[in-house]
């Protein structure tokens, strides 16, 4: 017996013995032996099937008690388990489409007088003027145009009193992430074109309605990781709790 024993260990794949290495190596007291530790899990992580393995790690987080273990385990995920999961985690801050916008019978008004033709609107105020689409925004990968105008939100008129204002409140408290459907008239088109919302923080503030506006694209990922390991940290509390009950 002990023969056929030592012969199964002999079996095991190398890489799941120094898996099981590193990981009781994460509560060393040794601060470089830790470190080490989370090192070789996320190298582990990566060698093979990432996803599969990432989210073994993560049922190890979410069962261990060792406080010291799951903080080292948290940051090892956010370098394996966070490629798979960040389009899929709830994430804070205001909705953004990415657009610079008019109310659109205000713009067409000025177009006419500039042209010499001014004359009354009489449907003023009925939707949003696409003055700008900002690159790298959901408004450019969903193909919404300059000179479009969104006259509703899933299936909601915004028409009346300001749209633009309209549009900005309802797209600005719903979470990015978010998916909506814009009701846009392009010519003499009607459209429906689907939105999904990115995070309105990634804008700098000072140039978020300004046509040369720009997506800082590493506070957009520094924002997606603080999500992750909200959503992380969250698991962990919900877990615990269905344990109690």
């Amino acid at each position: 017996m002990r023969a056929i024993a030592f012969t199964l260990i002999l079996l095991l794949p190398i890489s799941w013995a120094d898996e099981v290495s590193h990981d009781e190596k994460l509560s060393s007291e040794s601060f470089a032996e830790r470190q080490k530790a989370a090192k070789g899990l996320i190298e582990w992580a990566r060698e093979e099937d990432s996803k599969e393995r990432s989210e073994e790690l993560y049922q190890r987080y979410l069962n261990s008690e060792d406080p010291e273990e799951f903080h080292r385990l948290s940051k090892v995920l956010l370098e394996v388990h966070f490629e798979h999961k960040k389009d899929t985690i709830p994430q804070q801050g205001p909705g953004f489409i990415g657009i610079s916008m008019d109310a659109a019978q205000i713009r067409r008004g000025l177009l006419l007088e500039q042209q010499g033709g001014a004359q009354p609107v009489p449907d003023f105020g009925r939707g949003v003027f696409v003055r700008a689409v900002i690159p790298g925004t959901p408004a450019e990968k969903s193909g919404l145009q300059v000179g479009d105008v969104i006259v509703s939100i899933d299936g909601e008129s915004i028409a009346g009193g300001i749209p633009s204002d309209k549009l900005k409140d309802i797209v600005g408290a719903m979470p990015p992430g978010s998916t909506i459907t814009l009701g846009v008239e392009r010519g003499e088109e009607e459209l429906e074109i689907k939105v999904t919302l990115m995070n309105g923080k990634a804008i700098p503030a000072l140039r978020a309605f300004n046509e040369e506006a720009v997506v800082d694209q590493e506070k957009a990922e520094q924002l997606l990781r603080e999500d992750y390991l909200r959503w992380l940290a969250s698991q962990r509390i919900a877990k615990r709790k269905l344990e109690q009950q």
